[in-house]
């Protein structure tokens, strides 16, 4: 989902439903057990058979997350709970227990726990989000100044194939898919949505300091909040973080990849977004990121 550099509001065309955003519509690729089934809308429209070795790759998704990622020690993952708060309270509120600003030491390193890096930016690692993922798909940018980012894993499935040609496999990284085109002029990698289960606390994907807690309206009418890090290692560029819950951190905070917790949860919409496509009949909420130059 879009609304990486939101200022305030994000709404489609006057008149348009929800069906008409680009990417909410189209075809659905389905996981199960058997096959992945690409499912046609109402529409009459072709039939899409992916390649061999994306069935394969889609159909083994959960088990590969599993084995990539891993799962905490006991002791981790209870000090990890954290209760979801209630989408009654205003989005982009800093929780009460928020770490005062410079609570948490700045370091140019990530946790030595941290979930592995999914993806780079020159020389910039960024790290998922939570030990807990079910999907990571690349996706083109809303936004001119969204950097193309190098996806580090193992390719599941590409479906923007004029776009993104798969680089080598990368064992140390997650599978992850490159989410169909939406007519954008912008690279397939240069955002990405990471699926989340409710519930689920948001981990720092990089180390550096937050600059920016903002609450705005997604498409004008649905609470959301944007987070910003400046990386330690680079000053020059900023980590757009979108679609969370239950902030808590706020400016001036330092943060350590893999370890500070940013939101308490990803945020669920009332609406399908487009990596729904590829998680059906599961729907989860997914956290939307970004790189972007200072300035």
């Amino acid at each position: 989902m879009d609304g990486g550099d939101a200022t305030g509001t994000l709404a489609p065309r006057a008149g348009a439903d929800l069906g008409s955003i680009p990417g909410v519509g189209g075809v659905a690729v389905r996981v199960d057990q058997r096959s992945v089934r690409v499912n046609p809308p109402r529409r009459s429209v072709r039939r899409v058979r992916p390649a061999v070795a994306g069935l394969v790759a889609l159909i083994l998704l959960p088990a590969a997350y599993a084995a990539t990622i891993g799962s905490r020690s006991g002791a981790d993952a209870a000090s990890g709970d954290i209760a979801v708060r209630s989408l009654d309270q205003p989005a982009g509120d800093v929780a009460p227990d928020a770490p005062a600003a410079g609570a948490v030491a700045a370091i140019a390193t990530a946790s030595v726990d941290a979930p592995p890096v999914f993806a780079r930016f020159d020389d910039l690692p960024l790290h998922l989000p939570s030990d807990e993922v079910e999907l990571v798909g690349f996706h083109e940018a809303a936004y001119d100044d969204a950097l193309e980012m190098a996806p580090r894993g193992r390719i599941a499935m590409n479906e923007n194939t004029t776009k993104f040609r798969a680089p080598a496999a990368d064992d140390d990284g997650p599978p992850y898919l490159v989410l169909s085109s939406r007519g954008r002029v912008h690279p397939a990698t240069s955002a990405v949505d990471v699926v989340l289960r409710d519930g689920v606390a948001v981990l720092s994907v990089v180390t550096g300091t937050v600059t920016d807690v903002r609450p705005y309206a997604l498409y004008g009418k649905y609470p959301d909040t944007r987070i910003e890090i400046r990386p330690a290692d680079r000053p020059d560029l900023r980590v757009v973080l979108i679609h969370v819950d239950g902030v808590r951190v706020g400016v001036g905070d330092e943060v350590v990849a893999g370890e500070t917790v940013l939101a308490e949860t990803a945020n669920r919409f009332p609406f399908p977004s487009h990596i729904d496509r590829y998680s059906e009949p599961d729907r989860w909420p997914h956290v939307h990121l970004e790189v972007k130059r200072t300035g």
